[in-house]
């Protein structure tokens, strides 16, 4: 049984990181590999300002997804509006976000260096029994989130006008444009939900132990 909760909380992290990289691949036609960059950053910033700051984790949490959502954002204003106003290619943005990654992992290790990092500052618990395997409370709050993530995405692009909209310029990106959506905001859009995403399950990997940070997607 424990192998099977060790799946399951294994599954977790790997549901919610990969959420948003499917959004991406999706609506904006490419593979986004600053992704995995979005999940070290989140990580790396609530370590610095728990840390090195004394922020309390809260704030610290609040501060990384919302500063994380803004590298999305300046990422596809920066890099990816640019290449698709010349007419870039699926492959030419893909090479860009390698590219994009592979700065960004360098830049993380000047800042932070190469060390296992972990923020988790409470005493290690022993951790709850559930049908006969051991839990902890971050791991089963994991669980919890990728469920919540599952349900509000599933939500949002079944049930809003505004995963109307990204249905339908992952659908035909001309025909959504012909009716009037603004295909740039919704891609924008898109980058921004999937670095957020992407912020929470770096913060509850941080959580949950040490951790390498390096993470490819």
């Amino acid at each position: 049984m424990q192998y099977f909760a060790n799946a399951v909380i294994s599954g977790a992290f790997i549901f919610i990181v990969s959420v948003g990289f499917f959004l991406v691949l999706r609506v904006n036609r490419f593979l986004n590999f600053t992704h995995g960059l979005f999940v070290a950053l989140a990580g790396y910033l609530v370590l610095l300002f728990t840390a090195r700051a004394g922020i309390p984790m809260w704030g610290a949490v609040s501060l990384a997804l919302f500063l994380t959502g803004l590298a999305g954002y300046g990422l596809e204003r920066v890099l990816h509006a640019p290449l698709r106003g010349k007419g870039a290619s699926s492959l030419e943005h893909l090479v860009a976000s390698i590219g994009m990654f592979e700065a960004g992992q360098n830049l993380i290790a000047i800042a932070f260096g190469d060390q296992t990092s972990s923020f988790r500052s409470a005493a290690v618990q022993e951790g709850w029994i559930v049908a006969g395997a051991r839990i902890t409370p971050v791991q089963a709050a994991s669980v919890a989130v990728a469920a919540a993530v599952f349900v509000s995405v599933w939500l949002v692009m079944r049930h809003t006008r505004v995963g109307l909209r990204w249905e339908a310029v992952s659908s035909d990106l001309f025909l959504a444009k012909a009716q009037g959506i603004d295909a740039e905001r919704v891609q924008r859009e898109v980058m921004v939900t999937s670095a957020v995403i992407a912020s929470i399950g770096g913060i509850l990997i941080g959580s949950d132990g040490p951790r390498k940070w390096d993470w490819h997607p």
